[in-house]
Formats: C-alpha cells, structure tokens, sequence
C-alpha cells in the first residue's frame, strides 16, 4: 500500500497531510519526519513496513507539505493533532516512530500520550540543545547551528532561507554540498543510491511548498519542548549512529539517561541516516512487538 497524498480534515477545519506505507492491516506506526521534512521519507520505510506487517502512517508537520501552517503553535499542540488523525483514522493504540528533528515530537506523544502509545523509538534523535555534555565531539558545524537555535535565531532562521532560496535555484547542487559535510556512512549511502537523491529533492520541494514560515516556527520550538523527559512513562528505544555528523551521539546517551528505563542501541558503522536503510525493518519489528 502507499499513499501519498491524503488530507484529513482537523475540528477547527486545519487541514493535516499525512501518507500510509506498508501493510494495510499491520500493525499501526505513526512516523514523525526530521528537520527539514516531509511524510514522503515514509518511502525509505515502506518495503521494511511491509515485510514486518506495518501499517506506516507518515504526516507532515504544520506549514511543510499538504499541511496547514498553525500560528502559535507549540510542540505539546502535535499529540493532539495524532490522537485526532488515529481516531479518524479508527486507531486505538499505536507505536511511534520519529528520525532526527521527529524525536522532539515523538517525546512529546510519549509524554501526554501514554494510554494511546504503545511503544516509542527514536533514531538519531534531537536532544535538547542547552543539555550539559550533550555536544561532545560534535563538529564546528553543528556547535554553530545548535548554538544559533538557541543564542541567535535571527541567524538560524537565514539559514532556513538560504536552504529554501537554493532549493529553488538548483535543489540537486544543494544536495551535493550538504552530501560533502556529512561522514562516510551517509556519503556513501548517498553516492551509490541515486533513487535517495532523487527522493530527497522531491522532500526538500515539499518543505518549502508553502515558503519557510512553517519550517522557521518549527525550528523555533526546539528551543523550549515544554515537558520534562523526567516525566516520561513510555520506554523509549534510542537507535543512534556513533559516525553521525549531524546530531552528536551524545545527545541519545543523555536522553535515555533521563526517561526511566530507556535504552541506546550505539551502532558503530551507521550515519544519521544509513540507520533507517540498514535496520529499518528490525526497528519496526521491536515497535509492533507485544
């Protein structure tokens, strides 16, 4: 099954896009896209969904894709969007599953979700940015943009500019350079799979499709997740990359080490992104498993 262009239609009359992947009558996985993002990187899942008898359900946050900008939104605002599309969708229980920047919004179910979540993952998951020790052996790069997130937004919100503005120029060279940054796992993985380059292009188009108004105010809430991952009930399955060059290591160590009886798997040859493509399908297996 995929389908990828669906819309549900919110009570206040906010329209939500979301994609389905997999197995129909599988078990239910909602997947929360990274920054920047889109619910089309459920098609990196769609085969491992369907092997493990997942029904993928991919969505796009406020202001990317088919989903309506929301003015003052704020991170605990998503559960309620999910627990809205699962009852239209007749979901009663469902795992969740959130890559990179979705880890923030994964937390944010498991926290005011806990009757409705059955089971959480992160991979290569955000952490929170002003954590102490969180950025240890993280590049100059990403100690600048972590570090505008937080001290300069003005800055980190140009940088949500300039990505959109490239996009349109010429998306595939934006790609190139931002392939050039990242460590061999990702490069590689990249290099040798032209159908995930193609794909990523049509991601990229499908954030900005509605400008960077939707993007910049998500990127804005990383800055204050408005819960305490103290008061988390859900277990959550960490799966990080120690060859990330995108979100340091760190930061999946320190945030299992403050949500009761959470773990890391710490693989040693995986990128931030080679992770979904290598065990994609165990991953969503463990998620469903009762």
């Amino acid at each position: 099954m995929i389908k990828e262009f669906e819309i549900f239609i919110l009570d206040n009359q906010r329209r939500l896009g979301y994609a389905e992947y997999g197995d129909p009558n599988g078990k239910p996985v909602f997947y929360f896209h990274g920054f920047p993002g889109s619910r089309l990187e459920g098609r990196s899942l769609a085969d491992a969904a369907l092997k493990a008898g997942v029904h993928l359900i991919t969505t796009d946050r406020p202001g990317y894709g088919l989903s309506d900008f929301q003015r003052e939104r704020v991170m605990l605002d998503w559960p309620w969007d999910i627990v809205r599309l699962a009852d239209g969708l007749g979901i009663e229980h469902f795992a969740i599953l959130g890559h990179s920047g979705g880890g923030p919004y994964t937390l944010s179910c498991a926290y005011a979700l806990p009757e409705r979540v059955s089971r959480a993952a992160i991979v290569a998951g955000l952490g929170p940015l002003g954590a102490p020790g969180v950025m240890r052996g993280a590049d100059p790069f990403t100690h600048l943009s972590f570090w505008s997130i937080r001290r300069a937004f003005w800055l980190a919100a140009l940088g949500v500019c300039v990505m959109n503005l490239s996009v349109h120029l010429n998306a595939k060279l934006s790609q190139r350079v931002l392939i050039l940054g990242m460590h061999s796992p990702d490069r590689d993985l990249y290099a040798n799979h032209p159908e995930i380059r193609a794909n990523e292009v049509e991601i990229a188009h499908q954030v900005f499709s509605q400008g960077v108004r939707g993007p910049i105010h998500d990127l804005s809430l990383y800055r204050n997740w408005g819960f305490s991952l103290a008061h988390i009930r859900r277990t959550v399955q960490f799966w990080q990359g120690e060859q990330d060059s995108l979100v340091p290591p760190e930061m999946a160590r320190w945030q299992a080490n403050h949500i009761q009886n959470s773990q890391v798997r710490m693989l040693s040859k995986e990128g931030h992104y080679t992770i979904l493509r290598n065990y994609g399908e165990q991953i969503l297996r463990e998620l469903i498993e009762r």
